[in-house]
């Protein structure tokens, strides 16, 4: 068995990638969903596509600070940063 080093920078920065398209997928699917409720309106619709953009807030955020985690762990060039920001 492999010895884990812990949680650190460069681990939650790797998630940036991953973070990010997640609220991508969170809007197509809000969007999609609100085709759907003009067809068939329901409560149960709106009640889901709430919580898909309130998902897709948190996960902005998620997004964000393993973006700063990873700009602070480092390699990148200032310049390449600060155009990325």
């Amino acid at each position: 068995m492999g010895k884990m080093d812990g949680i650190t920078l460069e681990r939650i920065g790797n998630l940036h990638l991953v973070f990010l398209h997640l609220p991508i997928g969170f809007v197509v699917a809000a969007v999609l969903l609100e085709f759907w409720r003009w067809r068939r309106p329901s409560a149960e619709g709106a009640w889901l596509q709430g919580r898909l953009l309130a998902a897709n807030a948190v996960v902005a955020l998620l997004t964000a600070g393993a973006g700063l985690a990873m700009a602070e762990g480092g390699g990148y060039a200032d310049e390449v940063l600060a155009q990325h920001r």
